[in-house]
């Protein structure tokens, strides 16, 4: 629609008023004083505004407050801008030099006018359309509509768009070179005749596009339209977290991280990992299946901030050096990711402790289960073993039970010893704590007492990670 004022309103207008004070009477050769009192009484400036005064008939002119200027037979102010209730004063003394009445008269004047604009619309109008949100890869369609909205044809009309860096041009109807800015030639348009150009484009990077448009007549007018594209891709981090130790023949559990740290959508999300070489899987969450010696996951979609956690269970059958990866794919992320986690398994401890994560890396404010066990794989009793269990400085609310009583100081959690531990046996500890505070830490565990031979007992210490909280954390 045109732009313009329809139903206009006018401005106010400026009210000025003039007074004029001077004594009844006056003794012949007497001075005489004129008050002339200037007055704006509206809310809006006078503005040039004029004071005239004749010379009074019967006397000399003797002086005057302002000084005035001479007219010819006129005394003369110009008082300039009079703002919203303001005042001016003026006084004009004479001598009166007959025995006459003396006859005076004074005028004001200002000036006050309105200022309009009418625009003179060009006939051609052009509308630009697209989408507002894309994702990387995305191909879309642009379309220009052209209309002429007078009452004459129009020829020989130019339209051209300009692509930014990280648009390519695909096709258009009608066709054009596809060089950059796109162009294309109307020969006529109509009274009231919309024309349509559409084209097609592919994203090859996140950004934000400003495309413009216009449409023009050699030697005439020029109409223009603009259209913002927000562009953006998936952006996922992946981790991998599982045991630093294992005895050998024991089941091994690793934890698949993955978080959406974009504000787009990730689709089409994948996992993947493969078995090495010696290593049997035995299990898998959240859907897992087991091909060919690789575990994979479908995890369908992420949303803007959602986190997905699933694990899988393996064991190694001879002492080794286990390097797992776990690959991510997902639509419009180009190559994927990878994540790593070495694990040593050991197969000549006679006496062994291990540690099971119910999740890792924990949430911010989430609780998490660490459950411990003192395993003899030997030949021989181990008698009066207990344990220490200490958690990281950023976890909170630690509790621990175990087949002894379990004593707390600070994050520590010291269990009393156990008669004896027969071959082939395990005692089993349960510490649950709270994560408050995010960023790496370590598990410390520690056996009291001594083995045969008086050799200290095994230690292990293993890695947890706390992770910011999510806003749409999904386990």
């Amino acid at each position: 629609m045109p732009e313009g004022t329809y139903n206009p309103v006018d401005p106010p207008v400026p009210q000025v008023h003039l007074r004029v004070r001077v004594p009844a009477r006056v003794a012949p050769g007497g001075e005489l004083t004129y008050t002339l009192t200037v007055e704006n009484s509206s809310l809006v400036p006078a503005h040039r505004v004029r004071v005239r005064s004749s010379s009074p008939t019967s006397s000399k002119f003797l002086r005057a407050v302002p000084q005035p200027e001479n007219e010819g037979q006129e005394l003369v102010w110009n008082l300039g801008t009079l703002q919203p209730a303001a005042k001016k004063t003026i006084t004009l003394t004479v001598e009166a030099d007959g025995t006459g009445d003396v006859d005076h008269t004074a005028r004001v004047s200002f000036e006050h006018g309105e200022t309009t604009k009418t625009r003179v619309a060009s006939a051609m109008q052009i509308l630009k359309r697209g989408p507002s949100q894309a994702q990387v890869q995305d191909t879309w369609t642009y379309t220009l509509d052209i209309q002429n909205t007078g009452q004459t044809p129009l020829a020989n009309l130019k339209v051209t768009d300009i692509l930014p860096e990280g648009l390519d041009f695909l096709t258009s109807q009608p066709s054009t070179k596809g060089e950059n800015p796109l162009t294309w030639t109307l020969d006529k348009l109509e009274p009231q005749q919309v024309r349509r150009i559409e084209y097609q484009v592919a994203a090859k990077k996140p950004g934000t596009y400003d495309t413009k448009a216009s449409v023009s007549i050699a030697g005439g007018s020029k109409r223009e339209a603009s259209w913002k594209t927000v562009v953006s891709e998936p952006k996922l981090d992946l981790i991998l977290a599982g045991p630093d130790f294992r005895a050998v023949d024991r089941p091994a559990t690793f934890h698949i991280t993955v978080t959406n740290d974009s504000n787009t959508t990730a689709q089409n999300v994948r996992l993947s990992t493969k078995m090495a070489q010696g290593v049997t899987f035995l299990a898998a969450s959240s859907g897992g299946r087991e091909f060919q010696g690789e575990a994979r996951w479908d995890l369908g979609i992420l949303q803007p901030g959602q986190r997905r956690s699933v694990n899988f269970v393996v064991r190694a059958g001879s002492p080794m050096k286990l390097i797992q990866r776990v690959e991510l794919t997902a639509d419009k992320m180009g190559l994927g990711l990878q994540a790593e986690k070495t694990t040593t398994f050991s197969g000549k401890d006679p006496v062994v402790i291990e540690l099971d994560k119910s999740i890792d890396p924990v949430e911010l404010g989430e609780p998490g289960t660490y459950t411990v066990r003192l395993i003899n794989r030997g030949t021989a009793t181990i008698n009066n073993p207990g344990l220490v269990v200490t958690m990281p400085e950023g976890f909170g609310q630690v509790d621990g039970k175990g087949p002894t009583q379990a004593s707390k100081n600070g994050n520590a959690i010291s269990f009393g010893p156990l008669a004896r531990l027969e071959p082939g046996r395990e005692a089993v500890y349960s510490i649950t704590a709270t994560a408050k505070q995010p960023g790496p830490g370590k598990i410390q565990i520690e056996m009291t007492g001594s083995l045969d031979g008086g050799a200290p007992g095994p230690k292990l210490q293993e890695g947890v990670q706390i992770l910011p909280s999510k806003t749409i954390p999904s386990r």
